[in-house]
């Protein structure tokens, strides 16, 4: 599950429609049990450094109007994991905004 998820990243996709494409993916394809594992995969590797800001945050913005397709057991943790991974980048977005 998270390997597959890795593997589809690294392997780097197609600009901000190659990851809202395996999300939907992810979404559709991982019950409750391996969703959460699959979806924190996704986040980590959207928000490495590799990733440019603009697509970091065109990935998160999608993956933000998807969250009502979370299940409500793991929404709250796989938010929790988002805030927290989202940190060492935070400044970085602000930066662009300004």
């Amino acid at each position: 599950m998270a390997a597959y998820v890795h593997s589809k990243m690294s392997g780097g996709l197609a600009g901000g429609k190659g990851y809202q494409d395996l999300l939907d993916q992810i979404l559709s394809k991982y019950k409750k049990t391996e969703l959460k594992e699959a979806l924190e995969a996704f986040l980590t590797s959207s928000l490495d450094e590799r990733l440019s800001l603009v697509d970091a945050k065109s990935v998160l913005s999608f993956f933000a109007e998807r969250i009502p397709k979370i299940g409500k057991d793991i929404v709250k943790d796989v938010c929790h994991f988002t805030l927290a991974s989202i940190q060492p980048r935070i400044v970085s977005f602000e930066e662009q905004v300004l």
